[in-house]
């Protein structure tokens, strides 16, 4: 709702899904397609008749781990 004047205003919503980052859930791999959904979702339904793009999406190969979800190689080729 914060964002409404914002969305009424533009002629789409874009947005960047990075389930690696949502340390605030269990982010693993195993979990990361549900996670995915659930934002998609969640601005799909604030977006109201606007279309959403998905500009960005990933799963690093390395790098610290983010909450529950670790970079490796195979979680990434496992995300894409």
């Amino acid at each position: 709702s914060s964002n409404e004047a914002v969305i009424e205003e533009v002629d789409f919503l874009g947005m960047d899904l990075y389930p690696y980052y949502e340390k605030d859930q269990d982010n693993r791999i195993e979990n990361a397609e549900a996670i995915f959904e659930d934002l998609h979702n969640r601005t799909l339904s604030a977006a109201g008749n606007k279309p959403v793009w998905i500009t960005e999406t990933g799963w690093p190969f390395d790098g610290p781990t983010s909450g529950n979800a670790t970079a490796t190689p195979e979680n990434s080729k496992a995300y894409w």
